[in-house]
């Protein structure tokens, strides 16, 4: 059987959330959200499970009018959700008060269901996007249960532990951000995010700077009216190591979110 044809996703929403406003806001500039026809496509899912839960506690100073209308935006957004076909979405609770809150039953709720699914073969292919170790144990059961298991998630927020006990991991990158999510902007994937450029295409001038990355040699370069990046071979860019952009600062920005900070020479 082909894995594709049964995947199933797992989403904790909390952690998908926190990674679409640490990594992918600060470049687009723009508050964001999740196409979910686009996500259910890009993991190649049959079905995708949202883990999420109702923020009922009332914040500090919040009047009645916000309270509801914050509500009511909630309640609009899980039924938007169920409506897409293949998707569903799944309620666990918030505790704590206007200073903590902490979600209950998310996790435990998500291991349940993906034991479930694997324990009566409803697919052969389990997405978990999360980035917690405490999924760690879960993903060891399927995986003994010849389920196979990818982790999406992005490495800086992630525990190793966890991405190495599945049989594969895929970096919840700026470039995968893009494609599950949307947003008010107008402009242009090619706009804001920068392209790869080919080994043949290397620049032939010397570096308008350096620096190291993870250790390793970077250099900035500026030809044929572009900046261009050449950056190291390591876990976090893997083959993705040629990029180039009109705008200094969002190539800079770019290489930041996507790979790690860079420690450039003065």
């Amino acid at each position: 059987m082909d894995p594709n044809s049964s995947t199933y996703i797992f989403i904790d929403a909390g952690y998908l959330r926190q990674v679409l406003e640490q990594v992918l806001v600060p470049l687009a500039g723009a508050p964001l959200g999740i196409r979910w026809t686009s996500l259910l496509m890009t993991f190649r899912g049959k079905r995708a499970f949202y883990y999420d839960c109702v923020d009922e506690l009332r914040r500090q100073g919040e009047s009645d009018s916000d309270y509801q209308e914050r509500l009511q935006g909630q309640s609009r957004q899980i039924d938007e959700i169920n409506t897409v076909p293949g998707f569903f979405v799944r309620l666990g609770s918030l505790r704590g008060d206007a200073r903590r809150r902490r979600q209950k039953e998310i996790d435990v709720l998500l291991a349940v269901d993906m034991l479930t699914h694997s324990h009566n073969q409803n697919m052969s292919r389990a997405v978990l996007i999360a980035g917690d170790l405490d999924f760690k144990p879960v993903v060891e059961a399927l995986v003994m249960q010849g389920t196979l298991v990818t982790v999406v998630s992005d490495l800086r927020s992630t525990s190793r532990d966890l991405a190495n006990a599945a049989d594969q991991h895929e970096p919840l990158n700026l470039r995968t951000l893009w494609r599950i999510s949307s947003g008010p902007w107008e402009t242009a994937t090619s706009k804001l995010l920068p392209s790869e450029f080919a080994y043949a295409q290397d620049p032939k001038t010397p570096p308008v700077q350096s620096g190291l990355l993870a250790g390793k040699p970077v250099h900035l370069y500026y030809e044929g009216e572009k900046w261009k990046a050449v950056l190291p071979v390591t876990l976090a860019t893997m083959m993705s190591t040629r990029w180039e952009h009109r705008d200094r600062e969002k190539l800079l920005e770019f290489m930041r979110l996507e790979f790690g900070p860079i420690e450039w020479n003065s």
